[in-house]
């Protein structure tokens, strides 16, 4: 067992785990990769398709989406406040165009207010995203979404999952990022 993989077992959510920059520098794995495999083994590892909307049904509903599961509300926070967040012209233009409308089509119809012909646009299911189309679109957005997260946390991995996620209560979840994130 791994120095980090002892350590992440022993950390509570609350505690920090740091990894500095040098330190993933010399696993030669970029950062905002490493983030955006953390946080998508942790949202959508299990899932046989990561595109979809999240299979969650929460109390207000959930907009989550992808393999990182980027919420409609999250998505217009970071293009709303881009020249802080750091969101290149290429993503605020993906994000306006495409992924924005679909997951406002996910807010209206899904659930119990579902609309014949819509089916598409409910929890588990994957709107009208063309992966082929789209799909690396969607990533280039994610990780710049990220690596604002855990700059904003000052390289502390359970406080990026707090800003990501807004909770972290969820110990699977947080050790499962945990553990990719740090390698072990």
């Amino acid at each position: 067992m791994g120095l980090l993989q002892s350590l992440s077992s022993i950390f509570t959510p609350q505690q920090p785990v740091v990894m500095p920059l040098q330190q993933l520098a010399e696993k030669s794995i970029p950062i905002e990769s490493k983030l955006y495999d953390s946080f998508a083994q942790a949202e959508t590892g299990s899932e046989k398709n990561k595109w979809i909307r999240t299979k969650h049904h929460p109390k207000g509903g959930s907009t989550a989406f992808g393999p990182v599961q980027i919420t409609l509300g999250k998505l217009k926070d970071y293009v709303n406040r881009s020249k802080e967040t750091g969101l290149s012209a290429e993503s605020i233009n993906f994000a306006k165009k495409v992924l924005i409308p679909m997951q406002e089509k996910m807010s209206k119809y899904g659930g119990k207010d579902m609309v014949k012909g819509f089916e598409m646009y409910d929890y588990g299911g994957t709107g009208n995203f063309d992966v082929g189309l789209y799909g690396e679109q969607y990533i280039k957005l994610a990780k710049e979404m990220l690596i604002y997260d855990y700059n904003k946390a000052k390289h502390d991995i359970n406080k990026t999952i707090r800003l990501w996620r807004g909770v972290s209560d969820d110990k699977r979840y947080n050790d499962e990022v945990i553990k990719t994130f740090g390698g072990k």
